[in-house]
């Protein structure tokens, strides 16, 4: 019929978009994730911390948070610990869950 409205309402929709929007940028972010975790890796304590990997930071706590890696997470949350100090001690782990969730979404 045309001029039917969804019974779910524009916001919803919207909803929905922005959610499919963020799985395509986050599929395409990990092959970045994984690169920067191999970095971080291959320099471990030497690593500098640069304002303009956050969002790479950013996307790793997400991904890790919503893998359910409990004993990581905690540690992002922990007060005063950054974040680059526990993607420093996990690196190896993490490029396992990066590389884990990217055969996931192939």
């Amino acid at each position: 019929m045309p001029g039917r409205q969804s019974p779910f309402g524009k916001k919803f929709h919207r909803k929905l978009q922005m959610e499919h929007n963020n799985d395509i940028m986050d599929n395409n972010k990990l092959p970045e994730m994984l690169a920067f975790l191999q970095k971080v890796s291959e320099m471990n304590e030497d690593t500098v911390y640069d304002s303009s990997d956050e969002y790479l930071v950013n996307a790793i706590i997400d991904l890790v948070k919503e893998q359910g890696h409990t004993s990581i997470a905690e540690e992002f949350d922990t007060p005063f610990l950054h974040s680059m100090i526990t993607i420093q001690k996990w690196a190896e782990e993490l490029k396992v869950i990066v590389i884990e969730n990217f055969s996931d979404k192939k």
